[in-house]
This record gives C-alpha cells, sequence and structure tokens, in this order.
C-alpha cells in the first residue's frame, strides 16, 4: 500500500489521526475509509456499533474489520481499534458520549476524521451532530454519496455561544444540582437575585436552560445547555468549579480538593515570582 512509506517513522503526536465512522452490515466501507484517508500506523480507528441488539450481519462485519487491521498489520495490529456501542434509542444521551469521546481526541491533539457514510442512520445522524458542535477541531465531516459514490464533506457550522462567566456559573450550578430555583441559584453563588434574575433569562433566550412550570420556578439545563456544560474547556470549568466550592457548605474531599488547589496556585506564584527574579 503506497502510503505506507516511511509510515514507521516516527511521528509527532500532532501527525497521529483518529478516524472515527459507524459500522453496519458491511465492514467494505469503513475499510474504504481507512484506505482513503490513508491511516498509518499510530493511528486510531474508533468504531460506533449499538449496544440496544447486535445482529448477526454486524457480528460478522466487526470479525472482518478486526481481521483487516490485523492482517494489513501483518499478524500485528498497526491501528489501535476501538469499537464503542452505544444506544440507539437515547439519542441525546448518545450525542453527549460521542462528544466527550470526540473532546477526548481533541485534548490528544489528534487529526479528526468523521465519516458518516454507512452504519446505523441514527448513529450516524448523533455522530455528524457531535461533529457539527466542535467543528472547528475537526479535520472534517465525510461522507460518500449513495448515487454517485462521490466523496463530500460537510460544511462547519459553529454553533456554541460565548457566555460569560457569571452565566458559566449560572450554567454549572444548575447542571451540577440538576434542577435550582432562582434562590438557591443566588445563595449558591453568593450573588443579588436581581442579578440572577436576569442572566437566567439570558440562558433561557439561548436555549441552555428550561423553566419549569412550578412554584417556586425551577430551572434545568436544555439538550444544548449539557452540550455546552461537555465543551466547555476543562480548566475553565475546573477553576469555576473550584470558586463554586468555595462558596458551598464543605465536606471532608471538597475541602481536600481546596486545600490542593490553593498549594499548586501558591506553588504556581512562587514559580513565576522566582522567575522574575532570575530575569
Amino acid at each position: 500500500m503506497p502510503w505506507f512509506k516511511n509510515s514507521m517513522m516516527k511521528r509527532n503526536e500532532s501527525e497521529l489521526k483518529t478516524l472515527i465512522a459507524v459500522l453496519g452490515f458491511e465492514e467494505s466501507i469503513i475499510i474504504g475509509a481507512v484506505l482513503r484517508h490513508k491511516l498509518d500506523p499510530g493511528d486510531r480507528l474508533v468504531i460506533l456499533t449499538s449496544r440496544d441488539k447486535e445482529d448477526e450481519r454486524a457480528i460478522s462485519a466487526k470479525t472482518q474489520l478486526k481481521s483487516f487491521v490485523q492482517q494489513v498489520g501483518m499478524g500485528k495490529p498497526w491501528l489501535e481499534l476501538s469499537i464503542i456501542p452505544l444506544s440507539e434509542h437515547d439519542v441525546e444521551e448518545t450525542i453527549l458520549e460521542i462528544l466527550s469521546l470526540l473532546n477526548k481526541e481533541v485534548k490528544e491533539n489528534r487529526e479528526i476524521i468523521v465519516e458518516v457514510s454507512g452504519g446505523l442512520r441514527v448513529l450516524g445522524l448523533a455522530l455528524t451532530l457531535a461533529a457539527l458542535f466542535i467543528s472547528e477541531k475537526v479535520k472534517g465531516i465525510y461522507l460518500v454519496t449513495e448515487h454517485t459514490k462521490k466523496l463530500i464533506k460537510i460544511p462547519e457550522i459553529r454553533i456554541k455561544p460565548h457566555l460569560s462567566t457569571t452565566l458559566q456559573e449560572i450554567m454549572l450550578t444548575i447542571f451540577s444540582l440538576k434542577e435550582a430555583s432562582l434562590e438557591k441559584i443566588s445563595s449558591v453563588l453568593d450573588k443579588d437575585l436581581s442579578t440572577v434574575s436576569r442572566q437566567t433569562m439570558k440562558l433561557e433566550q439561548l436555549g441552555l436552560i428550561n423553566r419549569e412550570s412550578s412554584r417556586p420556578a425551577q430551572f434545568t439545563s436544555t439538550f444544548l445547555g449539557k452540550v455546552f456544560i461537555v465543551l466547555m474547556e476543562e480548566s475553565q470549568r475546573e477553576r469555576i468549579e473550584i470558586e463554586l466550592s468555595f462558596k458551598r457548605p464543605q465536606t471532608p474531599n471538597t475541602k481536600s480538593r481546596i486545600d490542593t488547589q490553593r498549594r499548586k496556585t501558591k506553588q504556581t506564584d512562587q514559580g513565576e515570582q522566582e522567575l522574575i527574579k532570575s530575569k
């Protein structure tokens, strides 16, 4: 295979690829994608399958795919092959799971390629939607047309809203509590009730939270709100969670986390001061 030339040379992490695709009854579609995108040793192939029910044809396709990976590698796996079972029925949960998976690949600085040409339609749709949420971090979402067999690339769509720190704090508070009233949010965040009221109205308008019809009104995260939480930068989310921890009653575990964070912050500050002095 021509693209294997120099493929055994050591590669930088940024050169590694991850191909994510949906497996149906035919392994040939995924094998075609592997060849088309020229995956090399060290690259990763992530296959999404149904965990609700496995058809004999799907089991056979999975076996053939594993065999292909072994044969091309002359008896040794030349790709990191991961097979992820997902629900066909809980689409929202499946999209969130795929988003977490994509985020993991992004953090490893891999080039992410998404193929939705075959496989179960509901998983293909979930994969497409999840990839669109972070389309700016994905090399491409590809689809081979059924009649002309032409490879097309789905356009990038950026739908992640920019939120202030206060809005993010409210989002995380509602998400972590499952549901919360204005009074509860105000108490947890130690913010004025009128401020919280204005900010929750903004989140409602953005479609990130729901106001439940009860007295007092309870707020819950929408699906889009949960997506935003998953996409929030880990460092940013951790920082806000630590800040919120200071404002909540401290359990032994919470106190330990806060003390650890304080030590890290102190060490970082000391390191920066020493660096300034050395200059």
